[in-house]
């Protein structure tokens, strides 16, 4: 089992009374599960989209794509608020794979998997944590070694301007200022691919 997790945690500084605004939030769960032939044969799909407009409630999708017996993908987006100023969102793939060839479960067809616009109230912070793991655990096939890939990436996009690409691991903080009486909007992106090959098959 692969599996890449990115968990977000927004905050923003503690003032008497709340410096957000929600004017729409939207996650969303893909998978395209690809044959590496030349005709790169899609085996499965499953998008799954979740949005709210002025209102911060939680949102959780799940999706889920075979591409034969005992081979899947999954993916999962959930996000919990506090309230406009304070919120946690966790992005879940993973990809059980023990299939003869090559095949490839695509995540990027769920771009972009969590977005968030509001207005600032006042002049302030937005802050972002993140935190990103990758992991797999190798089942053994006698006589016939698997070789396993993974790319895992996501991207931090703040008013539509590519701010920072989180790869696989690691964790980190963005500030981003904020202006009074002005619309912002923070999207993350995520192009997680991960394949699986049987040498010799």
């Amino acid at each position: 089992m692969f599996v890449a997790t990115l968990t977000l945690a927004v905050t923003s500084p503690a003032m008497a009374s709340p410096i957000l605004v929600p004017v729409e939030s939207l996650i969303k769960a893909g998978i395209d599960i690809n044959e590496d032939t030349l005709a790169e044969l899609l085996l499965d799909q499953d998008i799954v989209v979740a949005s709210q407009g002025a209102t911060i409630n939680p949102l959780a999708v799940s999706a889920s794509a075979h591409a034969f017996t005992g081979n899947f993908a999954i993916a999962r987006v959930s996000a919990d608020w506090n309230d406009a100023d304070f919120g946690n969102v966790t992005i879940e793939t993973g990809w059980n794979g023990d299939t003869t060839g090559v095949v490839f479960p695509d995540f990027s067809p769920a771009l972009p998997q969590w977005q968030y616009s509001f207005r600032a109230l006042t002049d302030s912070v937005f802050n972002l944590s993140y935190s990103a793991k990758a992991f797999y655990t190798s089942p053994t096939f006698p006589g016939l070694p698997l070789v396993y890939q993974l790319f895992s990436s996501f991207s931090v996009l703040w008013d539509g301007t590519d701010v920072r690409d989180i790869a696989d691991s690691g964790s980190g903080a963005l500030a981003f200022p904020l202006v009074a009486e002005t619309d912002y909007k923070i999207t993350i992106l995520s192009r997680t691919t991960f394949s699986d090959s049987r040498e010799g098959a």
